[in-house]
């Protein structure tokens, strides 16, 4: 017998992980004809504050060279009033227990940013909000089961997004290409 899946999400970057949880907590379909057609600005807003909230964003107060090399260029092009202080995705407090900052003790704690620079790479101090530790975390605590190992992703469901709800089901991605799912363990 054929399976039929609801949605294969392939990848657990920013796009997958959003997705991820999304679908998690929707599941619901969308048509051509569901799409608004007016203002997009507007109508994105709140899903952008959304995201702001996801990524723990932060206002980094201090001014850094780099920081001071944007601002002259800001000036030299006569729109010095563009520059401002970049928001991170950072938990910047004084203090030095672990808690969890953005998620109302929902979410997994975190340090305080030891400033090491550490965070293009991956923040080895736990102060960085990552994927792991904001959309995946949620989408795991709710009906994904992701499995990481050396060569593949697995992901699995422990019930159906769909209103008919249908067996949970497992999802395959190989660095070779996608594999039709196995039997569901």
């Amino acid at each position: 017998m054929e399976k039929v899946y609801d949605y294969i999400v392939v990848g657990s970057g920013f796009g997958g992980s959003v997705a991820s949880l999304r679908l998690s907590e929707k599941g619901k379909r969308f048509n051509p004809d569901d799409f608004p057609k007016s203002n997009w600005e507007k109508l994105l807003k709140p899903f952008y504050e959304t995201a702001a909230l996801m990524m723990g964003r932060t206002l980094y107060e201090k001014i850094n060279p780099e920081d001071r090399y944007l601002r002259e260029v800001a000036k030299d092009m006569n729109r010095s009033d563009s520059f401002e202080n970049v928001s991170v995705g950072v938990y910047m407090d004084d203090r030095e227990e672990e808690r969890d900052p953005y998620f109302n003790g929902q979410g997994p704690l975190r340090k305080p940013c030891i400033e090491c620079a550490g965070c293009m790479v991956g923040c080895r101090e736990n102060a960085k909000n990552s994927l792991d530790k904001n959309y995946l975390c949620f989408a795991e605590t709710r009906v994904v089961r992701i499995e990481c190992n050396h060569t593949q992703y697995i992901v699995y469901t422990r019930s159906s997004t769909r209103l008919f709800r249908r067996k949970a089901r497992k999802f395959r991605n190989t660095l070779c290409g996608f594999q039709y799912p196995g039997k569901n363990e």
